[in-house]
């Protein structure tokens, strides 16, 4: 009886693969995949995002729609490291991209472009759950304040959002709001490119909605899109 063959004898799966991915724990890995596949639709998409960058009036709020298991999270994580202000986790993602030297050179100019020739984006990255996604936002803000050089203004915007995450203030979505000026006021004044917000399995969010009807309100999903697409000198991409 000849040997049975296996499947695994034919085809391995990268080990980055073998288990889910979770955008708030694995964008800032030192060791970037280096195995990360760009397809013609992560090509695409990214196209579509520096463009909203990159042209008058364009688009700077997108939603990322997909059955379980089609790449919106590894997607994610491979925006954060591209547009984020990490510059290893930057050029290691741009070696990343797909084509001919013409069209790597192209997207690598459209990309710089798009971060105005700036160290890049400040990550507000969140991997939801079922709370208040206005919590969940200002637990984000005060994760990538604290990735921010420290000075007195920074160390004072801190204390400030952990007191309002600590007092419930969050319920208000306008505090939410002007935490994001500022903390893009403190991004300007470090030279930073601007804003991205990244909010992974949102709809862990909507499911709490459906529970807590008065404080799981997601009109501010709205109000953040609204205020990314009117940011332009210092952008915010949401």
């Amino acid at each position: 009886m000849a040997d049975l063959k296996l499947i695994s004898d034919y085809i391995g799966i990268v080990p980055g693969f073998l288990r889910s991915t979770n955008l708030a724990n694995d964008w800032k890995q030192a060791a970037a995949k280096s195995d990360y596949i760009i397809t013609p639709n992560v090509s695409r998409s990214l196209e579509r995002v520096c463009n909203g960058l990159t042209m008058k009036d364009g688009q700077q709020a997108f939603t990322l729609i997909g059955p379980y298991g089609s790449g919106k999270s590894a997607f994610a994580v491979f925006l954060c490291r591209l547009m984020g202000m990490d510059p290893i986790l930057s050029e290691k993602s741009m070696d990343l991209l797909a084509g001919t030297a013409t069209t790597k050179s192209r997207a690598k100019n459209q990309i710089r472009a798009a971060k105005k020739e700036k160290q890049g984006f400040l990550p507000i990255v969140i991997t939801a759950r079922r709370r208040p996604i206005s919590q969940l936002l200002l637990e984000g803000i005060l994760d990538a304040v604290h990735m921010l050089e420290h000075g007195p203004g920074t160390s004072q915007l801190i204390s400030r959002i952990q007191q309002a995450l600590d007092r419930n203030y969050w319920e208000d979505s306008g505090t939410v709001l002007n935490f994001l000026l500022e903390t893009q006021k403190e991004v300007r004044v470090q030279g930073l490119t601007g804003l991205l917000i990244c909010i992974d399995e949102a709809g862990k969010t909507l499911e709490y909605a459906l529970q807590d009807k008065s404080g799981g309100d997601v009109y501010i999903f709205q109000q953040i899109a609204e205020f990314a697409n009117r940011q332009k000198g210092v952008p915010v991409l949401f």
